[in-house]
């Protein structure tokens, strides 16, 4: 299909696909990990944070070593499975590995943003827990951009084209990435997703992560549900990062909140809370 498609697939017959984690936070994991007097539950919240190190815990959670007969979607579950002694070995394989990797790209902004994104989909989906796992929001505001991470080791110039589409060059970001890589982040994570061993809802939701069509009429699956969620996120995250709304944000809101069953007065009251509990407790 195309270049990026062709490696991925190469990549999924090893050991899932390489997105890369900042070297001193799995360096602080293992010297977590070592001590024998941090409890296993202070090392898993810890794992939790970064992408790259949950995707190796959940590839090697579904993997089939493990005897799992069916795939976990929760980072926490996987690594108390694992216990200590298997974690240390995922995490110093992962950092050797990435040691070796030369990664001229700056991915502060993605790290930041995937645990942030993770964080914000939770804090929104306590209102709808009986309707969806709250560990299943976490996973997908962590892995949904996970493409973005590939196409940006895979190609040089990716850092360049993004700049582009932030000149105004392009509509979107998709609208750029399919011109001028044929595919889009939405397609490339959810390869990437399929190669970690990632539960088919989970993959899905990724690959659609960026399909409007979603929200037209009201349905009130746990897909739609999912995706209502991470598009508020989002734009939260945007907010405050940017201040300015999302890309499509004008376009969605009012189907997202007749989709969650909320009023806009509601969202407002969601986004300031976040913006108490969350952002200004990180700041």
């Amino acid at each position: 299909m195309t270049h990026i498609l062709n490696t991925v697939t190469e990549q999924q017959t090893k050991q899932g696909y390489f997105i890369p984690s900042r070297e001193s936070f799995l360096e602080e994991t293992l010297n977590l990990l070592e001590s024998e007097s941090t409890e296993l539950l202070e090392c898993v919240d810890f794992i939790s944070k970064d992408v790259g190190l949950s995707a190796k815990v959940l590839t090697a959670m579904n993997s089939g070593f493990m005897g799992v007969h069916r795939a976990v979607f929760d980072v926490k579950q996987a690594a108390m499975l694992l216990g200590k002694v298997r974690l240390r070995e995922i995490a110093d394989k992962h950092l050797s590995y990435q040691k070796q990797k030369e990664i001229s790209i700056c991915f502060e902004s993605f790290w930041e943003e995937s645990h942030l994104m993770a964080t914000i989909m939770e804090f929104i989906g306590d209102r709808f827990k009986e309707k969806i796992p709250l560990e299943f929001l976490y996973s997908i505001g962590l892995f949904h951009d996970v493409g973005i991470a590939a196409l940006a080791v895979n190609f040089e110039n990716y850092q360049q084209s993004l700049e582009r589409v932030k000149a105004g060059e392009y509509a979107s970001q998709v609208k750029m990435e399919e011109e001028i890589y044929h595919t889009n982040h939405a397609i490339v994570g959810y390869f990437i997703a399929n190669g970690w061993f990632l539960p088919k809802d989970l993959c899905k939701s990724i690959l659609l992560h960026h399909d409007t069509e979603m929200l037209k009429k009201v349905e009130g699956t746990q897909e739609q549900l999912c995706y209502a969620i991470l598009k508020m996120a989002d734009d939260i995250v945007k907010h405050n990062k940017d201040f300015q709304s999302s890309d499509d944000w004008h376009l969605i809101r009012h189907d997202v909140c007749n989709v969650l069953g909320i009023t806009e007065l509601d969202y407002l009251d969601i986004k300031d809370d976040i913006e108490t509990q969350i952002f200004h407790e990180a700041a």
